[in-house]
């Protein structure tokens, strides 16, 4: 097999197209077998679902503010994971941008940090009123000890 080797800059090693013949291809292209298929689906399906039982770990540690943080950990990483997910991979699959517009990945890294600055914004916006409403707080009752 002749390795196509003109573009070595970008290190992109990819057999020739004239060196491989179908009978080549298909000898290359090993099949599993339908008993594998289904042992490997078994197995991968099982693991996930015993991985839901890990929530009884956190059990004994539900009242405590370590679950809490622990919590919004866990739910900031699925929320992330999938909206990621989304906009890279399957958004530009079911329209498919990567054909249409190559440079779609720059509009989708956009869309991504707008997304980002927003939630940014929101989060600085909670803790400024957060704030303003605990320096109040203290104001008044530091200006109710001073009039008594």
């Amino acid at each position: 097999m002749a390795l196509n080797t003109s573009s070595f800059e970008t290190s992109t090693w990819l057999p020739d197209a004239d060196a491989l013949d179908s009978d080549a291809a298909e000898k290359a292209h090993i099949r599993m077998s339908q008993v594998e298929i289904w042992g490997y689906g078994f197995l991968f399906v099982t693991i996930i679902s015993l991985s839901s039982i890990m929530g009884i770990v956190f059990f004994p540690l539900m009242k405590k503010s370590f679950y809490a943080m622990l919590m919004r950990v866990m739910i900031g990483l699925a929320i992330g994971s999938l909206s990621g997910s989304a906009l890279f991979h399957l958004i530009p699959q079911a329209f498919t941008l990567m054909e249409s517009h190559p440079d779609y990945l720059h509009t989708i890294s956009f869309v991504w940090f707008a997304i980002w600055g927003v939630m940014v914004l929101e989060c600085s916006i909670k803790i400024g009123v957060k704030m303003r409403a605990v320096s109040v707080v203290n104001f008044w009752a530091l200006f109710q000890l001073i009039s008594a």
